[in-house]
């Protein structure tokens, strides 16, 4: 690979990319937030009202673990398809296929083998519906202002889970949790699939680039990527900083009541931590576009970091600012992560892999969550508060952007040595 896709100029200027690619960057962005996205928020609505009414323990009606292992497991193969098939196809399919399963939830006899086997179905349609998928089209129309279209993108499940969250809870509360999974599938059905079918695609080859139908995009082969420090250099940086976000994102609520935070309180931080994801998408995506992209990553990373340290130290006595304040700088890292994911595989790999390469990236960071939610939760059985799990977790983001920044230390190298080339 001769040059890498950061090196391509834009073609006729931010404003020209958002005239041609918003209704896609739209498109995507309703297409991912009501998919397997909007699932796993929601899934811990049916724990409650399942465990009552199945007499079941919570962790036999809790479905979100296996979701998101399949789905970790399927996100590499689900790069390749995108990468060899289109990402339309294959995000038609995945929410038609999220459609159908939660549906199925409503109808099927219960037990758990048939539970199990649905959330397993969920989180292999998941992977087709994440952010491998609506990357790549946005990708293939912007190259001035990509940063900022993924931000977007990915955002797009807060936006959904807005009214999403009280339809389908208002659903369970008034006809039971079956009905619940079947105004889910409502949501995939009736929000995704007709975005994805009526605006959703990538960008047309030009008359030039149809001249060269038979090359391949440019950029680099997965076994290229497999070569590259700067891959090994991204597995491990969002690997790592993944691990203690996924344990804020589970535990941050038992966290602040283990505190003494009162429920009001406890609440109000609870959303701004939501909010703060949303939004840290956008901001961070704006940055990406505009400042050194390796110094934002490892900045918010580390800011991260040290809002894990204030958490730590935080009491119910504690100014309400600071502790919002620390919540704020996590809330947005943990929004950031997605973006990092996709821009940077975009910037030092191109297209020709994007999508396989996104996906294996992804599944070492879900895997990364996986493991913070259990070691959150065994640091505090094992000291009765989270004290530990946020020292532990803000020594691993503070780290990741150690990690971002020798990245860019050697994609500078690489530049450096491809002019010289």
């Amino acid at each position: 690979m001769k040059m890498d896709r950061a090196a391509a100029p834009g073609a006729g200027g931010a404003l020209a990319e958002w005239r041609k690619g918003w209704p896609v960057v739209l498109a995507a962005g309703l297409g991912y937030g009501s998919g397997g996205a909007i699932v796993l928020l929601l899934s811990g609505l049916f724990i409650k009202p399942m465990r009552e009414a199945l007499g079941w323990s919570a962790s036999a009606v809790t479905i979100a673990p296996i979701i998101t292992l399949t789905w970790a497991l399927c996100y590499p193969l689900a790069g390749w398809a995108i990468d060899r098939a289109g990402s339309r196809p294959v995000a038609i399919l995945g929410a038609a296929g999220l459609a159908v399963c939660a549906a199925l939830l409503s109808f099927v006899p219960v037990s758990g083998v048939a539970l199990y086997s649905i959330a397993a179905l969920i989180g292999m349609f998941a992977s087709l519906t994440a952010v491998p998928t609506y990357t790549r089209a946005v990708a293939s129309w912007f190259s001035q202002g990509v940063g900022l279209a993924f931000g977007i993108t990915l955002s797009g499940s807060a936006l959904v889970s807005i009214f999403a969250t009280p339809f389908v809870g208002t659903v369970i509360a008034d006809h039971g949790w079956r009905m619940g999974f079947l105004a889910l599938a409502g949501v995939v059905a009736c929000i995704g699939l007709p975005v994805i079918l009526l605006f959703y695609r990538e960008r047309p080859r030009t008359k030039a680039v149809a001249v060269e139908e038979a090359l391949p995009p440019p950029g680099a082969t997965i076994g290229e990527a497999l070569t590259d420090i700067r891959f090994w250099g991204y597995l491990c940086a969002f690997a790592i900083a993944c691990v203690p976000l996924g344990g804020f994102v589970g535990h941050l609520q038992p966290m602040l009541a283990e505190k003494g935070f009162p429920l009001a309180e406890a609440l109000s931080l609870g959303v701004l931590y939501a909010l703060s994801i949303s939004f840290g998408k956008i901001l961070i995506g704006i940055l990406l576009d505009r400042v050194w992209p390796f110094a934002v990553a490892a900045s918010v990373t580390a800011l991260a970091g040290l809002g894990a340290i204030g958490l730590a130290t935080a009491e119910a006595s504690t100014g309400i600012g600071f502790v919002a304040a620390t919540i704020l700088v996590i809330g947005t890292g943990q929004g950031a992560e997605s973006d990092f994911i996709a821009y940077f595989t975009l910037r030092s790999f191109g297209m020709r892999a994007f999508a396989t390469i996104v996906g294996v990236l992804g599944m070492m960071s879900t895997v990364g969550l996986a493991i913070g939610g259990f070691l959150f939760a065994r640091l505090f059985d094992a000291h009765g508060n989270y004290d530990a799990a946020c020292l532990i977790g803000a020594a691993c983001l503070i780290g990741s952007g150690g990690l971002l920044i020798l990245t860019g230390l050697s994609d500078r190298r690489r530049g450096r040595e491809l002019v010289a080339g």
